[in-house]
């Protein structure tokens, strides 16, 4: 995840700042989006009308809450 994280990072879609609580807490990231989540569903839209979407996410989209 923190791999994924970091990509969405260099490519300007999100922003981390790294936090530190002491030796209690530890050192760890917090990120947020730093792009318009209109602007991504709305690509996110279009790749998935070109490519399309596996199966494992179709499952996921259609099961019961």
């Amino acid at each position: 995840m923190r791999d994924h994280l970091g990509e969405l990072s260099m490519l300007g879609i999100a922003t981390w700042v790294e936090r530190n609580k002491g030796e209690a807490g530890g050192r760890y990231y917090e990120y947020s989006l730093d792009t318009s989540p209109d602007l991504l569903l709305e690509a996110l839209e279009e790749t998935v009308d070109r490519v399309g979407m596996t199966e494992a996410i179709q499952k996921r989209l259609t099961r019961d809450f």
